[in-house]
């Protein structure tokens, strides 16, 4: 559950017909990957929204996240797909860099370098920490409401 934020790819999965309606077909999900083949203007038009709300859901749930997209375009969707696996290994090699870069007068992390936003059990935590901790806090305590 934690690396499928909110659920937004299984409400869409669970719509095929919705989808379908707009040119998008998901032919594979697990964890957080998931393949979208597109059809048509309409389908590129709805793969573009797709893919910016999926960057900006992940970055606010889970910031710190490396995400990784590729796009690709073959004769058949088994070709297209192929092609986006390629660019995916591609880019997963690829480091990149966090901005905007901590100047030398800031408090950083310990565990990551990072910058610190505040100040956790004596610790100096960074965003992304602070987000996970959040977000583990609030999962504990809606699954204890909900066996009560």
């Amino acid at each position: 559950m934690f690396w499928r934020p909110l659920g937004y790819i299984d409400v869409l999965q669970e719509q095929p017909e919705a989808c379908a309606a707009q040119g998008l077909y998901f032919v594979r999900g697990a964890g957080a990957a998931f393949y979208v083949v597109a059809e048509g203007a309409s389908g590129e038009m709805a793969l573009n929204r797709l893919q910016a709300l999926w960057s900006l859901t992940v970055q606010q749930m889970l910031p710190g996240m490396t995400i990784i997209q590729a796009r690709a375009q073959g004769v058949s969707p088994y070709a297209a797909i192929g092609s986006g696996i390629k660019q995916l290994g591609e880019k997963r090699n690829r480091q990149s860099i966090d901005f905007p870069v901590a100047g030398p007068f800031v408090l950083r992390s310990p565990r990551t370098g990072k910058a610190a936003v505040r100040k956790e059990d004596g610790e100096h935590i960074d965003r992304a920490l602070s987000s996970h901790r959040h977000y583990a806090t609030y999962c504990k305590r809606s699954h204890m409401e909900r066996r009560h």
